[in-house]
């Protein structure tokens, strides 16, 4: 974690990382659900500090993480010091109901997406889009592919994967179906690439193709951007989805 522009009169003292290893549809089913997450770190910092790195010695395994912003610093002689800026047009606000002097917007407004936390007047982040007025965060994660889940513990859990098992099971027939569709019009196309004539079918859709190619890619020969695009794009898409269900399947 980096923070840029960092204020020095309120700054986090605990960050938790959480993880959480099912998959969702719905981001808003892990929203306030606390039994799904899992504590992977708890981070102290120093006041005002501005860079935070976290090595896993072992590696953890995630389909979403959160990292919670738990407590903070607050230096009050610096707070009382800080003058409320309007939000629009950057003067002090000296109003006694918080209203801006110069273009009459309320001060208590997020500076990004003007939605005033009435819960929480003066809060480090905005609960509706994140910004914060005492920095610029920025977060960086180093992590790779992974099809291991967790195991099931419970009935619940097992409902759950044989729901998926099920669904991921339809999508890789699906998706291997397709791929064997391209095998026909492949062949087809390969062995009559030193022939003049395509048939009607061939011929509409390189029209197709060649309509969305850029103007250097229309010189090249029908038959052979026709053959890159079902090669090197349908068929491609349709492996790749394919080699990752079936290792999703493996990891369940």
């Amino acid at each position: 974690m980096n923070v840029h522009d960092a204020r020095k009169s309120k700054s986090i003292k605990v960050l938790n990382l959480y993880y959480n290893n099912r998959p969702v549809v719905d981001f808003s089913e892990l929203k306030n659900n606390w039994s799904l997450w899992k504590c992977a770190k708890s981070c102290h910092l120093t006041f005002n500090q501005t860079e935070l790195k976290v090595d896993f010695p072992v590696p953890i395994t995630a389909c979403n993480l959160m990292i919670q912003l738990d407590s903070f610093y607050e230096n009050l002689q610096a707070l009382s010091l800080e003058p409320l800026l309007c939000p629009r047009c950057s003067r002090p606000v000296t109003d006694e109901h918080r209203i801006c002097g110069n273009c009459h917007e309320k001060a208590y407004q997020c500076r990004q997406c003007r939605i005033i936390n009435y819960e929480s007047l003066d809060s480090f982040l905005c609960n509706e889009c994140g910004y914060s007025k005492y920095g610029r965060f920025e977060f960086n994660f180093i992590a790779k592919p992974s099809f291991i889940f967790d195991s099931m513990e419970n009935d619940e859990d097992m409902k759950w994967g044989l729901a998926a098992i099920e669904s991921e099971s339809e999508n890789a027939h699906r998706r291997y179906q397709e791929l064997l569709g391209f095998k026909k019009p492949l062949l087809k196309i390969v062995s009559s690439i030193g022939e003049n004539e395509i048939d009607s079918q061939q011929k509409d859709s390189v029209q197709q193709i060649m309509f969305f190619l850029p103007g250097p890619s229309c010189k090249i020969k029908s038959k052979i951007a026709l053959l890159d695009v079902l090669n090197g794009e349908k068929c491609k898409a349709a492996f790749n989805s394919v080699s990752k269900i079936v290792q999703t399947l493996q990891g369940l």
